[in-house]
C-alpha cells in the first residue's frame, strides 16, 4: 500500500486514504521525524491496535501539536481499546498545545474515558473537541469527570477552557449527564459550547441540565440537545431554568417531541434571549 502524503506548512492530512495496519506500521514512524508537525490528521483510516500503538510513540515526540484528528480509526476489540487509551495518555504527556481534537467513532473504554479526562485536562487553551459515537456510556462519563475533578486541583493550566465540546450519540442518560454537569458547575470542566444531541437524556436530565443554566456562575453560550427525548415535560423543565440564566445565546431543542404548544412558548423565551 503506498500513501500518498499532502503536506501544507507543517500539516499532514491523511484522511480517508484506506491506510491499514501494515500501512501505518511504515507511514506513523516516519512522521514521528517532523517535530515541528502542528497539524495531524488520520481520520477514516483503519489503524488498528499496532497502528495505533505506532501513533502512540509518534505523539510522544510532536509536541507542537495543535491540530490531532484520529476519527474512527480503530475497530471494537479489547485490544483496540486498549491502545486508544494508551494514545490518550500520549497526549496528555506531549500534547499540551492542541488546539482541535476529534477522537470520534473510536470505542472508549472505561480506561479511555479516563485517559480521555487526563488528556483533555492537560490542554492549554482547548478549542474544540469532538468525541462523539465514542460510547462513552454513563459509567465512561463517571471515569471522565471523576478524572477532571481530581485533575483540577492541582495540575490543570491556570485559564483552562474548552470553547467547543461535543459529546453526540454517546448513549449518555440522566445518570451520565450528572456527572458532567456537576463537572461543569464546580469548575472542574469549564465550556461555553456544549452540544449532547443524541443522548437519551430524558426529562430526568433535563433537570440535571436545569441546574448547569442555573448555577449562577453559569458561562454556556451555546447548547445542543436536539434528540435526547426531553419531551413536554423536559421542555418545560429548561423553560424554568432558562428564565434565571444570563450567559445562554442558542439551544437546540429540535426533535424533541416538546408538542406545538411549548414549542411556541419555548421559541418565544428564547427569541428574547438574543
Amino acid at each position: 500500500m503506498r500513501a500518498r502524503r499532502r503536506w501544507r506548512n507543517s500539516a499532514a492530512t491523511l484522511k480517508n486514504m484506506r491506510i491499514d495496519e501494515g500501512g501505518a506500521a511504515k507511514l506513523i514512524p516516519h512522521l514521528a521525524y517532523h517535530k515541528q508537525l502542528s497539524e495531524l490528521i488520520l481520520s477514516g483510516n483503519l489503524l488498528g491496535s499496532s497502528g495505533i500503538k505506532q501513533l502512540v510513540k509518534c505523539v510522544q515526540r510532536l509536541q507542537n501539536l495543535k491540530v490531532f484528528r484520529i476519527r474512527g480509526v480503530s475497530g471494537n476489540t479489547s485490544a483496540d481499546e486498549a491502545a486508544i487509551a494508551s494514545l490518550l495518555d500520549a497526549v496528555a504527556l506531549r500534547c499540551h498545545n492542541l488546539k482541535k481534537f476529534d477522537i470520534s467513532c473510536n470505542s472508549l473504554s472505561l480506561a479511555g474515558a479516563e485517559a480521555f479526562g487526563r488528556a483533555l485536562a492537560a490542554l492549554k487553551h482547548p478549542q474544540n473537541v469532538w468525541v462523539n459515537k465514542a460510547k462513552l456510556t454513563d459509567e465512561g462519563m463517571y471515569q471522565f469527570a471523576n478524572c477532571l475533578s481530581s485533575m483540577t486541583k492541582s495540575l490543570v493550566p491556570a485559564g483552562f477552557m474548552v470553547s467547543h465540546l461535543e459529546l453526540l450519540d454517546n448513549d449518555l442518560h440522566a445518570e451520565g449527564v450528572c456527572q458532567l454537569v456537576e463537572a461543569v458547575n464546580t469548575g472542574s470542566l469549564p465550556v461555553t459550547r456544549l452540544y449532547l444531541g443524541g443522548n437519551p437524556l430524558g426529562p430526568e436530565g433535563a433537570i440535571q441540565l436545569g441546574r448547569m443554566l442555573e448555577f449562577e456562575h453559569c458561562q454556556l453560550r451555546s447548547l445542543g440537545l436536539s434528540k435526547c427525548n426531553l419531551g413536554s415535560k423536559g421542555a418545560i423543565i429548561l423553560l424554568h431554568a432558562l428564565s434565571s440564566n444570563t450567559s445562554l445565546d442558542d439551544i437546540n431543542l429540535t426533535d424533541n417531541e416538546i408538542g406545538k404548544t411549548n414549542e411556541s412558548n419555548m421559541s418565544v423565551f428564547i427569541d428574547q434571549l438574543s
